[in-house]
């Protein structure tokens, strides 16, 4: 098992952690898998811990700021 290399992609299937101004979440393989607080670089769930890495994008709507981070896991 081990850890994943750093991984990143906004389309499917996606890996990506998301901070945002209404919450945060972590996307593995298409699914969210955890929603960590604005403050963590790591979060364990499901037998599973995510690390947060370099931040990817940057999107506004609507004055609410998103922004995406590569994502690796490891068991």
């Amino acid at each position: 098992y081990g850890a994943s290399s750093m991984q990143y992609s906004l389309t499917s299937p996606q890996y990506y952690w998301l901070v945002g101004s209404q919450g945060n979440q972590i996307y593995w393989n298409g699914s969210v898998v955890g929603t960590p607080s604005s403050s963590a670089t790591t979060h364990t769930a499901g037998g599973f811990t995510y690390t947060r890495g370099t931040l990817q994008e940057t999107q506004t709507f609507k004055n609410n700021t998103f922004y995406y981070y590569k994502v690796a896991r490891s068991a």
